[in-house]
């Protein structure tokens, strides 16, 4: 009887795996798959427990079962390790650092009792780390060089809840990952800012320390503190194309000191930066928004392709637009800056709350025909139509005078931007809340 290629078989198993992950029995799917024989054993069982977690309540059974001449974990190929250090998590660790446990030590070190196997064994293949209340200066030395010597293969991390003494241990700790290409910081701070305290401090950070391979950043929840320092740990980064902030609370934590250090991390990586997403959600006063994106000097990064802007405000985004346009002016020969590209290269532009802003359409309109923009595909934007289901007498409106509205609405955004609209490169994306 004919059979499908290992390859395809291991892929088909994959697709399940990523495909059914939101479906409630996709794992009872995937343990009848290893059962079926014994060619699909190893990849059902790499599709079913290609995630790992750990915390430090768990350890000691993990050690324990890991230790046995029978387990299987080192067959499981796990492609992504969670851990979450407990005892960190609602408390200022830095402040007595005796009381730090050595849970993460404990793991990092540890051999099998036949000692043919360790942590590496079971991950190296693993590509994908989430590091939660994670405390540095709980690792002694040895530990520090077991997560760079257990982890080589590691190329996405993201680390959340996470306090630093300073910005040199957290350079320190991202050095322990050659392979990195993604880090994601989602409310990590420095609590003795970018540099250590006298008397502390480490290595400096240079170009030759940063992960040659590490091409994205994010970061997201910069709350506690003001963040500047985080950032200025991160640069310079020469390397970096994809960038994205998230700021989720009061926007009086969006300071000009940090889109400042922004600017400058993007300055850094002014050759090979190809995406920039800005989020903003809370909206405060519009000429503090204006400041703090003013900034931000995106005519630095000529070879941007891809904007994504999610700012509900309408003060910053002509002048943070037409900025860009300034590239191509400092390139011929009035600012020491990058070289003008062979061609303009920004091809999508996500501006999501556009339609509700309210700007001096116009302007905006011509901004958007200035030879810099000339390569955009496509402008995107969405329109939510809120409660249309019923009119102001609460009776139910038929299906064909909502869409009536919902095109007219489009019709009369298109309206405000006619050279874009006649380039056809507006998408509008139509969502409602409720039918």
């Amino acid at each position: 009887m004919p059979t499908l290629p290992f390859e395809l078989q291991t892929l088909i198993l994959l697709h399940l795996r990523d495909s059914s992950s939101n479906f409630r029995g996709y794992s009872s799917i995937l343990t009848v798959c290893a059962l079926v024989c014994r060619a699909w054993v190893s990849s059902s069982r790499s599709a079913l427990f290609h995630r790992f977690v750990l915390d430090d309540n768990s350890v000691g059974e993990f050690l324990q079962l890991y230790d046995h001449p029978l387990e299987t974990f080192s067959l499981a190929r796990v492609t992504q390790f969670e851990y979450q250090q407990c005892e960190v998590r609602n408390r200022d660790y830095l402040q007595d650092p005796t009381s730090s446990c050595d849970t993460l030590n404990k793991v990092l070190k540890w051999r099998s009792s036949d000692g043919k196997r360790d942590l590496s064994t079971m991950l190296s293949v693993t590509e994908r780390m989430e590091l939660g209340y994670f405390g540095w200066d709980t690792l002694d030395g040895k530990g520090k060089r077991r997560l760079a010597e257990c982890f080589s293969s590691i190329q996405h991390l993201k680390l959340y809840g996470t306090e630093f003494e300073s910005g040199d241990a957290l350079q320190s700790f991202i050095k322990s990952f050659s392979a990195l290409g993604s880090l994601h910081l989602d409310d990590v701070v420095l609590m003795a800012g970018s540099r250590a305290p006298v008397g502390k401090q480490t290595e400096t950070w240079s170009h030759d320390d940063i992960p040659i391979n590490l091409h994205t950043i994010v970061l997201e929840q910069m709350s506690r503190r003001d963040g500047t320092d985080v950032v200025e740990s991160l640069t310079p980064c020469p390397s970096l194309r994809n960038f994205s902030y998230h700021h989720y609370f009061d926007v009086n934590g969006l300071t000009t000191s940090r889109t400042t250090a922004i600017g400058k991390l993007l300055a850094s990586a002014a050759q090979t930066l190809e995406q920039l997403t800005v989020t903003v959600w809370r909206q405060g006063e519009e000429s503090q928004i204006e400041n703090a994106f003013r900034a931000i000097d995106i005519s630095l990064n000529p070879n941007l392709r891809r904007i994504n802007l999610s700012v509900q405000s309408s003060a910053y985004l002509i002048p943070f637009l037409e900025r860009f346009t300034l590239a191509i002016t400092k390139a011929n020969g009035h600012g020491s800056y990058t070289p003008e590209p062979e061609e303009p290269c920004l091809h999508s532009l996500h501006i999501e709350h556009l339609p509700k802003l309210d700007i001096n359409w116009e302007r905006l309109d011509n901004t958007l025909q200035h030879p810099i923009f000339s390569a955009l595909r496509e402008i995107n934007c969405e329109m939510k139509f809120r409660d249309r289901c019923r009119d102001s007498y609460g009776d139910t409106k038929s299906l064909l005078t909502i869409s009536e509205e919902v095109y007219k609405g489009v019709k009369d955004f298109r309206a405000r931007l006619p050279q874009c609209d006649s380039r056809g490169i507006l998408k509008v994306v139509v969502k409602y809340d409720q039918l």
